[in-house]
């Protein structure tokens, strides 16, 4: 039922710190350098419009719809909700 102490002889303030410091051990990588007048989506696609008064809610670039992006960053692609998404309608949050 109980897991036996893989370090008995340690105290448990020296085992807990042990594990402190393995979670601070993780390797970061690299990301890849993007050049310098390259984007990364070759499709051009629109941006909302922002509701004004409204924050988190914008115009569709499609139908003038609102939408809902609450939580969503500047710049986020989205795909409009109220096309289905054989048609994908994607659009940049403002």
């Amino acid at each position: 039922m109980f897991q036996k102490d893989p370090h008995p002889h340690l105290p448990a303030l020296q085992i807990r710190q042990q594990e402190s410091v393995k979670l601070f051990e993780k390797k970061v990588t690299e990301r890849p350098e993007v050049k310098p007048g390259k984007t990364r989506l070759s499709i051009n696609y629109p941006t909302a419009v922002a509701l004004p008064g409204r924050l988190g809610m914008v115009f569709s670039p499609y139908n003038n719809r609102v939408i809902d992006c609450i939580g969503m960053r500047s710049g986020s692609l989205v795909m409009d909700p109220q096309y289905p998404k054989e048609e994908k309608k994607w659009f940049f949050v403002p």
